[in-house]
């Protein structure tokens, strides 16, 4: 009938933690409803999911570990996903994290759901330190990326790692930069006080991240530098051997060498407050988020050398690379930017949101996930 509307399209957004969605993918989800989708998010409600049923048209909670292996637990969890995916039956899929992504392929595999992963980095999995592990999920993420439409991966050394690798075809892999920032949430007008240098991490409190690195370097700095403050935000991840401990985090508490804050949804204050912020990490990132956000807000970086952290730092003019596991170097780091000049702070700030501007705005980030969608539309 001429005149009548299309009907909607089904998107599933599918992660493995609430939380990763609110985090990451909430302005994604916002755009997608802007045009016109039909958007289930589909995440294990870790104190999030109240979030996410104010903007998606539905949220689906499922039980899943994040790191565990147990096989009848992983055969239960993909059973409840594959139940409801198939109730939904979505146009196309999107899939965040390694479970996700995986069990994805394997559900949709001979449907006309067309899949996208999203391989936010390679994390712990590929890091070495369990290689039982590495191999099986290797060996399971080959079968399993056969299947996929379409493989994004957020920086260069991760697409050439898993193509050399053979884990995924490079007829079917695209780079798309990290999740993007919301310049006009993640924006300030006030000039730093840099009357006190506070040195802020920010995120998971993972061992890996470099949050041991960060307060001891920073500690070995503040004696050379009294003006010199150490702050952490975030949550400990309770049951991960790569978390610091409870009774650690609260003995440099205790004994006042940092100041700690609890996770907050909203971390633009911090930003605003905070001189630099640092991430000495040697986890496999993908394209670490805290450091756009906090370039956006004209904070400068210290971060690991990485190749994910090289997309997001300009080194010497938004902040600066420092290798990492190195911790000598970084307290080196840390005074050498909290002994600049406070115009040379201030410029390295705005030069931090100029490419923030430039390179991370969330609106273009969307714009090439959605063209992705398109394109998968057209080929179902």
């Amino acid at each position: 009938m001429a005149g009548r509307e299309r009907a909607k399209k089904t998107i599933a957004v599918v992660s493995n933690m609430a939380s990763n969605i609110f985090i990451f993918k909430m302005n994604f989800v916002k755009y997608l409803k802007e045009k016109n989708y039909n958007v289930i998010v589909f995440a294990h409600d870790n104190g999030f999911g109240t979030d996410i049923e104010k903007i998606a048209d539905k949220y689906i909670d499922y039980n899943i570990s994040r790191t565990g292996v147990n096989v009848f637990q992983e055969y239960k969890t993909y059973r409840e996903l594959a139940s409801q995916l198939r109730i939904h039956n979505p146009d196309v899929l999107i899939s965040f994290t390694i479970k996700p992504n995986l069990y994805s392929n394997l559900i949709f595999r001979n449907r006309k759901t067309k899949v996208i992963n999203v391989v936010t980095g390679r994390g712990r999995v590929f890091s070495g330190k369990n290689p039982l592990r590495r191999k099986l999920i290797g060996a399971l993420s080959k079968v399993s990326y056969k299947k996929s439409d379409k493989i994004v991966l957020n920086n260069p050394a991760d697409y050439k790692y898993c193509i050399e690798n053979k884990y995924i075809e490079k007829s079917k892999a695209t780079i798309i930069y990290g999740e993007g920032v919301d310049l006009k949430r993640f924006s300030t007008v006030r000039e730093k006080n840099n009357e006190r240098i506070k040195f802020l991490f920010i995120g998971r409190l993972m061992i890996s991240k470099g949050i041991l690195d960060f307060i001891e370097a920073g500690l070995k700095a503040k004696e050379m530098n009294p003006k010199i403050d150490i702050q952490v935000a975030g949550q400990i991840i309770d049951n991960d051997d790569d978390a610091i401990s409870r009774d650690v985090l609260n003995s440099f508490i205790k004994e006042n060498k940092i100041t700690y804050f609890q996770h907050r949804k909203n971390p633009m204050s911090f930003f605003e407050e905070a001189s630099c912020v640092v991430l000495p990490t040697y986890y496999n990132e993908g394209m670490p988020k805290s450091l756009m956000e906090a370039a956006a807000m004209k904070t400068p970086v210290i971060c690991s050398d990485l190749d994910a952290c090289k997309q997001v730092v300009d080194d010497g003019v938004t902040g600066y690379l420092c290798r990492a596991k190195d911790r000598d170097l970084l307290s080196k780091t840390l005074l050498k930017f909290a002994n600049l000049h406070e115009s040379e702070k201030l410029t390295m700030g705005l030069e931090a949101r100029k490419k923030a501007e430039r390179e991370f705005d969330v609106h273009d980030i969307n714009e090439q996930y959605h063209n992705l969608i398109l394109e998968m539309l057209e080929t179902r």
